[in-house]
């Protein structure tokens, strides 16, 4: 059973661990998006009207964030890179890979982000919250879903910053920016405000360093992983076995927290 310095009953991520385990079906990549997907929000037919039409959803949700239609906002460009699921805004003064990147000694560097989770009813007024903030706060990069299925993700909205301070910082200028704006909890990651959730995306292995994984994929891999080695008649001796994973690579899973340092320490780092 999952011990008394796991996750409170009622957890999201505790939630989402036990529905992955009970319908385990040998298959751990479907586990893996299972679990980076759970708690997305079900189709409305208002919401699909409104958004359904990736063009269309982006002018209105471009317009809501104080962006033109050419997605040019004071100093943040909507990127012509393919990204899939995406929309990518970056600070023209920004680095010309993306993300500020947090520097681990003698290896590529992990990306601390933010994720915004603002319920997507308040998406509009959210955007022009956080692009303001992300304006006042030197923020390089802002993205957010591209189509009505990403945007039904908890994570719907991403600011990637320099390190834990500076996000931090940022989380506490969202706390107030957002203040009253309903938002969804995110399993698998730190809050640090209503709806203000943190992770660090992992180093692109050296010899593919075009490819990098994200915080949460990373960590639902890994537990899904642990759920199929555990046996399959024992949701509960899974869900056991996923915590101790965690607490085997230094994860508090009642609080998701990860510090900047967290790759570099990850037993078996180079």
């Amino acid at each position: 059973m999952v011990t008394a310095d796991g996750p409170v009953r009622g957890d999201i991520s505790l939630l989402a661990l036990r529905y992955a385990a009970a319908v385990r079906d040998g298959d751990a990549g479907r586990t893996t998006a299972r679990l980076y997907r759970f708690n997305t929000a079900p189709p409305a037919p208002a919401q699909a009207r409104l958004l359904g039409d990736p063009v269309a959803a982006r002018q209105l949700l471009m317009a809501a964030a104080g962006l033109d239609r050419r997605g040019r906002g004071g100093e943040y460009t909507l990127t012509t890179e393919p990204a899939t699921g995406w929309l990518y805004w970056r600070r023209a003064t920004g680095p010309r890979s993306g993300a500020v990147r947090t520097r681990t000694a003698g290896r590529p560097e992990a990306m601390r982000k933010l994720y915004i989770t603002a319920k997507l009813d308040h998406l509009p007024l959210a955007l022009r919250a956080v692009f303001q903030t992300a304006r006042q706060a030197d923020i390089t990069v802002v993205k957010f879903g591209a189509d009505y299925a990403n945007l039904r993700r908890p994570d719907r909205i991403v600011l990637y910053t320099r390190d834990r301070e500076q996000a931090e910082q940022v989380g506490a200028a969202l706390r107030a920016a957002l203040d009253g704006i309903p938002a969804d909890t995110l399993p698998f990651a730190e809050r640090i405000a209503p709806a203000v959730f943190s992770g660090l995306d992992p180093p692109p292995p050296p010899a593919t360093a075009a490819t990098r994984a994200s915080w949460r994929g990373w960590l639902c891999q890994t537990l899904a992983e642990a759920l199929h080695q555990a046996p399959p008649d024992s949701a509960e001796l899974a869900v056991a076995a996923a915590m101790q994973r965690c607490r085997l690579l230094g994860l508090d899973p009642a609080s998701w927290r990860v510090d900047d340092g967290f790759f570099t320490e990850l037993p078996g780092a180079a």
